[in-house]
């Protein structure tokens, strides 16, 4: 007979382990399930804090951007007609675009017949010297056309003239040259001195546009400045050119032209007869003298720039600012705190 606890013992052997063992092998494997679901944990922890990192760089930038549309937003609402201002620069920009274009045009039937005559042998560098050229051109032509009558009724007895036929042939070549283009010497006279008269016109033309297109473009990305239209007058980078110097003091306005050596042609054709250089001017003066120079702005769709200069007592800043915007009404305007009104004013451009 088999004693109890001897029973239990074969039990154990029958099972291959004893009770003990297969509960320490249950709790290694729950261990072992344990520790890879931390390592999961710990890994999604990682992409986690990775995520909230990047989406607080994201949200800063947020905050930022919208920081700057609020000022944009304050800008715009303090100004009534700002809604406009991308749309009418915008158009500015397609009006400049076209009448510069149409003057490029204008240039280029210029060098068409400068090109003609260069290639005869005749250069044109100004307008004495295409004036020049088209004389003797047609001086030459006419010589031409009398010794080729008279070798015509001479044929039978005149001697082959080598330096005869040589100018005729230079003459003849004139003649075809200017004919495959559509041209008889008559026009190309007319056109040279039309071309040339107008050349000087054209480029300064061009150097105000291309100066009023890059001013524009600049108002453009800074709309929210309130200088909606672009400078009459700029320079190749944008930089607003200025016409006039103006002094503000307690009781009246100064006006001084700065008269800028590259635009003393356009300047001349300005309505500014009636400005009173120099001489102190009332306010309501002032808005009279300056009127017409505005409505010329208002046409051509710009504005002409100034510089300020504050001639006012320290107490007087009210009048200062009341001054300031009676010159605001027909001019934008920079006031200039870096040198006295007195001091040499050695060039107009924007600073």
């Amino acid at each position: 007979m088999v004693a109890p606890d001897e029973r239990s013992y074969r039990r154990g052997l029958i099972l291959g382990l004893t009770m003990a063992e297969v509960m320490i092998l249950i709790l290694f494997a729950l261990l072992l399930v344990w520790m890879v679901g931390l390592r999961d944990r710990k890994n999604e922890t990682g992409e986690l804090k990775t995520k909230l990192e990047k989406l607080k760089g994201e949200h800063a930038d947020l905050q930022f951007k919208a920081a700057e549309l609020l000022e944009v937003k304050k800008a715009l609402a303090s100004q009534p007609n700002a809604p406009h201002n991308i749309d009418n620069l915008f158009r500015e920009l397609t009006l400049a675009k076209e009448e510069t274009a149409r003057l490029q045009e204008q240039l280029r039937s210029r060098d068409l017949v400068a090109e003609t005559l260069g290639t005869l042998g005749y250069p044109i560098r100004d307008e004495q010297s295409a004036t020049k050229s088209i004389k003797e051109i047609k001086s030459k032509l006419e010589i031409a056309n009398s010794v080729l009558r008279t070798a015509k009724a001479h044929s039978k007895n005149a001697a082959a003239d080598d330096e005869v036929i040589a100018t005729l042939g230079s003459l003849a070549q004139i003649e075809r040259e200017l004919s495959s283009k559509g041209k008889d010497m008559g026009s190309v006279a007319a056109e040279c001195s039309d071309a040339l008269s107008r050349e000087k016109a054209c480029d300064t033309r061009l150097n105000t546009l291309s100066g009023r297109l890059a001013n524009a473009e600049q108002q453009l990305a800074t709309s929210s400045r309130g200088t909606e239209k672009p400078a009459c007058w700029a320079d190749q980078t944008g930089k607003p050119e200025y016409i006039f110097d103006i002094a503000l003091n307690s009781q009246s306005i100064v006006i001084r032209d700065n008269a800028l050596p590259n635009r003393r042609s356009e300047e001349a054709a300005l309505p500014i007869e009636n400005i009173t250089f120099g001489s102190e001017l009332k306010p309501d003066v002032f808005r009279s003298q300056t009127r017409a120079l505005f409505d010329w702005s208002e046409k051509e769709k710009c504005r002409f720039f100034v510089r300020v200069f504050d001639q006012t007592a320290a107490f007087e800043k009210d009048i200062y600012k009341r001054q300031l915007r009676t010159v605001g009404e027909h001019f934008y305007y920079y006031e200039d705190l870096t040198r006295p009104w007195n001091s040499d004013h050695a060039t107009g451009t924007g600073q």
